[in-house]
């Protein structure tokens, strides 16, 4: 009897999670930041007027005092050189007020969009409300942009796999983040978006025909196979090589499937347009009908499966399982 050697990559390492603590930390910071600037700038800024306004009064006497001969010319311009000076003091002062709150702001504000953009656990993809934002933008330009495809796949019975294994961190976890970090691989290679649409749900979206994204999605469910078979899959809260062999020993006794189920769908713009104005109705009703197939193959005891859906009709299916 033969054994199929399985080829051990290099560990790619992946950011730890974050927990929402963190985002709240962050935003709590920037807008104490935001709101010290603001009062700080607010407070230049009035002392500068004040001084533009003593300023005019000061003026009005001076050119008094010169026209009657109290003083001359050269004291005139001595007497205004101070006081423009000191204006002109306040005005570079308020300028770098503004250059210190945007230098403290900039890395705050781009942690916190950053946090905001990527999933709590899986900080390598988009989160649900970043992956809806950049493909409403995407569902806008849509003739100009050409073919655009929907995944959206729900691993299979990750509680039954914390169960089975007696612990989420290597039993569900772990199944989680093997397919997290397939996401983010296949994305990376074929320019896509991915993102974590719920608890075990993921989605993902790209700028090719549903022939070739079915392709795509067989590649990373064998590559998130592979992870776990080779152990090359990392703890998300830490970074480090995560311990995956009851996971990958239950996997290959067949005592739990490690598998998805899956539905792609090649948006017709032009069908969805006749119902729907908006690329937030589009957005909505192509994700509903996404996960919809998804939960009918569930039901229906077609967990590990793939179909594919065009126009709210299934038009092809994959009942082999992966």
């Amino acid at each position: 009897m033969s054994f199929k050697r399985i080829e051990t990559r290099p560990l790619k390492r992946f950011p730890p999670a974050v927990d929402r603590k963190s985002i709240v930390n962050t935003a709590r910071i920037v807008e104490r930041l935001r709101a010290a600037g603001e009062n700080m700038l607010a407070k230049e800024l009035e002392e500068m007027k004040y001084m533009n306004r003593v300023r005019g009064r000061f003026m009005n006497r001076l050119v008094h005092d010169l026209l009657s001969g109290r003083i001359n010319r050269k004291e005139f311009r001595q007497k205004m050189g101070f006081v423009d000076r000191r204006i002109q003091d306040k005005t570079e002062r308020v300028t770098s007020v503004v250059k210190k709150r945007a230098f403290l702001l900039r890395p705050r504000t781009k942690r916190l969009a950053s946090l905001a953009m990527t999933d709590p656990f899986f900080k390598y993809i988009y989160s649900h409300n970043a992956f809806s934002e950049l493909v409403k933008r995407k569902f806008t330009s849509w003739r100009k942009s050409g073919v655009q495809t929907i995944v959206f796949f729900d691993v299979d019975l990750v509680k039954q796999t914390n169960d089975a294994i007696g612990s989420h961190l290597e039993g569900g976890t772990a199944l989680l983040t093997a397919y997290a970090e397939a996401v983010k691989e296949v994305c990376d290679k074929y320019n896509g978006i991915g993102a974590r649409y719920g608890t075990d749900e993921f989605t993902l979206h790209f700028y090719m025909p549903k022939e070739e994204v079915t392709a795509i999605v067989d590649e990373l469910k064998g590559l998130a196979k592979e992870k776990i078979l080779s152990g090359t899959v990392e703890n998300p809260f830490t970074g480090d090589p995560l311990s995956i062999v009851k996971l990958r020993d239950a996997m290959l006794r067949k005592e739990i499937p490690g598998t998805v189920t899956s539905a792609i769908i090649q948006v017709d713009f032009d069908f969805q347009h006749k119902k729907f104005q908006e690329p937030q109705q589009i957005y909505a009703n192509v994700m509903n009908n996404a996960s919809k197939s998804v939960m009918q193959l569930k039901k229906g005891d077609r967990r590990g499966t793939s179909i594919v859906v065009e126009d709210n009709k299934i038009i092809e299916k994959n009942l082999q399982k992966k």
